[in-house]
């Protein structure tokens, strides 16, 4: 999965498109391995409008409780939701699958896989899926040297909150969701409410191991059929050449025979007319 776009409004974009992951729908069955992994930019036109230190791209990865959420799932209860930011209006009414338990898209990830080095080349050590998850959250900024988590600067390089210090790339190596269900995530820096959204989705099946099974067992059988449909067809071949060649050679000795005995009597006929 990678990411798309320039940083600018839809006008300042064009005739390219604003940030989006690609793809933003995927479905996958649960014993495969999804890479994720983008490249930004520090070299945008100067006046395209964006968060964060002017010029620069940046992405990040944080789950959604639902598609429609603006808020990373994990960080707010959706009793604390309000319309419009932590001092507005708690709505009236929490929809039912707002307050379910959620399935973590992280939890049983291989945490080796999913934290590689970093673009700086400074290791990057996963213990477990919560180191994971930040790392894709946080894109291990505290490793590049002092955050400040209460700068209101957009421009300072230590506003790790909208990811300045972050480097342009990022590897987020292997994930293997091995829970089935319906995953949402957005980019915290470009989920920009009204003007953009980063958004994106994962379906994981199930993989019916009776039903997988059943089919490999079935391509090997035809790939045993065919391999010995063409064996058949070699030694088919070679037998009708090798009948061929045999009928030939048979005829060329039939003939030298033939014609050595007419010699023969040729001679003897001339041996007593001489006589």
């Amino acid at each position: 999965v990678n990411v798309q776009g320039k940083r600018g409004n839809i006008v300042q974009v064009f005739p390219a498109v604003q940030y989006d992951f690609v793809p933003n729908s995927l479905c996958i069955n649960n014993d495969d391995f999804v890479h994720f992994q983008w490249t930004g930019s520090d070299s945008n036109p100067e006046e395209n409008k964006g968060e964060g230190k002017r010029m620069t791209d940046r992405s990040n990865l944080v789950q959604l409780r639902e598609y429609a959420a603006n808020f990373p799932a994990l960080s707010i209860h959706p009793s604390q939701m309000t319309v419009n930011g932590a001092d507005g209006m708690i709505p009236k009414a929490i929809p039912q699958e707002l307050t379910q338990p959620m399935k973590n898209m992280f939890e049983g990830v291989n945490p080796a896989l999913a934290c590689t080095p970093l673009a700086t080349g400074k290791a990057l050590v996963c213990k477990n899926f919560e180191d994971a998850m930040m790392h894709y959250a946080y894109l291990s900024q505290d490793l590049l040297g002092s955050c400040n988590t209460t700068a209101e600067d957009d421009q300072s390089v230590d506003n790790c909150r909208l990811l300045n210090k972050a480097p342009a790339y990022f590897d987020g190596g292997l994930l293997q969701l091995s829970k089935a269900g319906k995953y949402w995530y957005m980019s915290t820096r470009n989920n920009h409410f009204a003007s953009q959204s980063q958004k994106g989705s994962i379906q994981v099946e199930e993989r019916h191991a009776n039903v997988e099974d059943g089919l490999q067992a079935v391509r090997i059988c035809l790939g045993f059929i065919a391999g010995f449909g063409v064996v058949g067809v070699l030694f088919a071949l070679m037998s009708l050449c090798g009948q061929t060649l045999v009928a030939s050679r048979g005829r060329q000795l039939y003939s030298k025979t033939i014609t050595k005995e007419q010699s023969s009597f040729h001679s003897r006929e001339e041996t007593m007319g001489s006589q």
